[in-house]
């Protein structure tokens, strides 16, 4: 698939998506569930900042630009991490959707965010989003560390708004709970069970 084909049908998706999110906000009314989003390219910058409720919140389409920095974009949300965060909120979920090929110091970034509070206590979703031979697994799996599950990947555009759309039942999850479990060095909230609906990815890319 072409890359201006995956960032139509990342467009298509997380448009597709919307609708499961506001449902899994709704289903749990006492938690305030905020959706952000940064778009990274030859750089990287906030799509929605400060955060926006599900039920306000809209996409806008993006268009294949550039390099992949990867880096520059989880600079972006250390940057919020470390700054915004009110002391009584749950820990962050944070979906990353890439093919795994960054072209900045992606490490060096990963390195602080995990380094960071918040960023630790994050519970943290890679989808691989094109063809399996194109995406750089080890890559997504580093950003995933001490997750329950393993890096997801989106075969077509409505698998991929599935998972977005189950992300946020991870979060919904996260507020309902509120249980983590250790393991390690980190903390990290049980995932919801994916059915197999979502699991099934249909017509490839």
């Amino acid at each position: 698939m072409s890359m201006n084909g995956r960032i139509q049908a990342l467009n298509q998706s997380v448009r597709q998506s919307i609708p499961g999110m506001s449902e899994a906000a709704s289903s749990q009314p006492n938690a305030m569930l905020k959706v952000h989003a940064i778009e990274f390219s030859t750089s990287a910058r906030w799509l929605t900042h400060p955060g926006v409720d599900v039920d306000s919140f809209t996409w806008q389409d993006l268009s294949a630009n550039g390099a992949t920095s990867m880096g520059k974009a989880i600079d972006l949300l250390c940057d919020d991490l470390e700054n915004n965060m009110a002391t009584r909120s749950l820990p962050p979920v944070i979906v990353l959707v890439s093919d795994g090929h960054p072209t900045d110091n992606f490490d060096t970034s990963l390195k602080r965010l995990m380094s960071s509070p918040w960023g630790a206590k994050s519970v943290r979703i890679a989808i691989g989003m094109g063809p399996d031979s194109e995406i750089d697994w080890g890559v997504m799996e580093r950003f995933m560390f001490n997750m329950e599950i393993k890096p997801l990947h989106a075969h077509n555009s409505t698998q991929l708004a599935n998972y977005i759309s189950w992300a946020s039942t991870v979060a919904v999850s996260v507020s309902s709970s509120g249980a983590t479990t250790q393991q390690g060095n980190s903390t990290y909230i049980p995932m919801p069970e994916i059915s197999q609906t979502v699991l099934d990815p249909g017509t490839v890319f």
